[in-house]
């Protein structure tokens, strides 16, 4: 049985991780309510954009598309794969970053099973030091620190720019992006999008819904001399703004997940510290009662 200093000892301990848990969801909800401003500001300019190229990019049966980048490799039988996966780089915010490395690690382990090739590029430190321990060798390239003090769409473009370079450099043939899609602070979904080669929206729906709602975009301008070359200068940019949303959508999520695992630390302090002052006052009453005993005890041998 615990004695009375040594529950002391950690009443005062736990009410210090108390106050440090406090001070760290107060400061997770001041951050999440910029990161959520930030998410919603940057979703209307990348939606509208998403939308012009993705109606350009399925007019490909009046422009038949020839570019690697849309159609793929189809000549290679064995294709490299690269994964890009994006996390926090501080923990302290639950299951956030283990959800999301659990669906990779699946996706990973069919690819080592077919005995394809794979490739990984890390963003966040909590991906970096999760996968380096089996997969180091894998390691394409990582990224840490992206975003701090302030994220920036040029960090994505840099990033963006550095994956097509490698691809024309034939050093992967297609591209997942790996990230936690931020619906709440209480609800991040982890989320799998296909990079290169461009997969249009329209590709999801089934060949019924297809035949029955597709319609082709109207022609909102004439390119010249051709679309490929106007779509080879739109895929950067489409690239650089999918990253840079999936880096948005992390950082709500994982400031949201912080703030919920903050709150149900302290709260589960307060219950310590209610156990522990009921095991205190228990033992001290026990010990108040032995003394008292004894000195009747005494007293009636006198």
């Amino acid at each position: 049985m615990a004695t009375l200093k040594e529950l002391r000892t950690r009443t005062n301990s736990v009410q210090s991780t108390k106050k440090i848990t406090t001070a760290m969801k107060l400061v997770a909800a001041s951050k999440f309510r910029r990161a959520q401003d930030q998410l919603e500001s940057g979703r209307h300019y990348v939606d509208a954009f998403e939308h012009q190229f993705q109606a350009l990019a399925t007019t490909k049966n009046t422009y038949p598309l020839t570019l690697p980048l849309f159609i793929g490799r189809p000549e290679k039988a064995e294709k490299t794969h690269l994964f890009i996966v994006v996390t926090s780089d501080r923990g302290l915010c639950g299951g956030f970053n283990g959800v999301l490395l659990r669906r990779l690690l699946i996706h990973i382990k069919e690819l080592e099973e077919k005995g394809s090739a794979f490739k990984i590029l890390t963003i966040g430190q909590k991906a970096k030091s999760m996968l380096r321990r089996n997969y180091g060798d894998r390691f394409h390239k990582s990224y840490v620190d992206v975003g701090n003090p302030a994220l920036k769409f040029r960090e994505a473009q840099e990033i963006a720019a550095m994956i097509l370079v490698s691809f024309d450099n034939e050093e992967f043939d297609t591209c997942d992006l790996y990230f936690n899609k931020f619906h709440s602070a209480m609800k991040q979904t982890p989320t799998c999008e296909q990079l290169i080669p461009f997969k249009a929206h329209e590709e999801d729906e089934s060949p019924t819904e297809i035949e029955q709602t597709r319609k082709e975009p109207e022609a909102l301008c004439e390119l010249e001399p051709k679309l490929e070359n106007f779509l080879k200068d739109m895929i950067p940019h489409h690239i650089a703004t999918r990253l840079y949303m999936s880096f948005l959508e992390t950082a709500a999520g994982e400031q949201g997940a912080r703030m919920l695992a903050m709150d149900s630390a302290t709260r589960n302090a307060d219950d310590m510290i209610k156990g522990l002052n009921l095991s205190y006052n228990r033992i001290r009453q026990a010990s108040i009662t032995r003394e008292l005993i004894e000195i009747i005890s005494g007293a009636e041998a006198i």
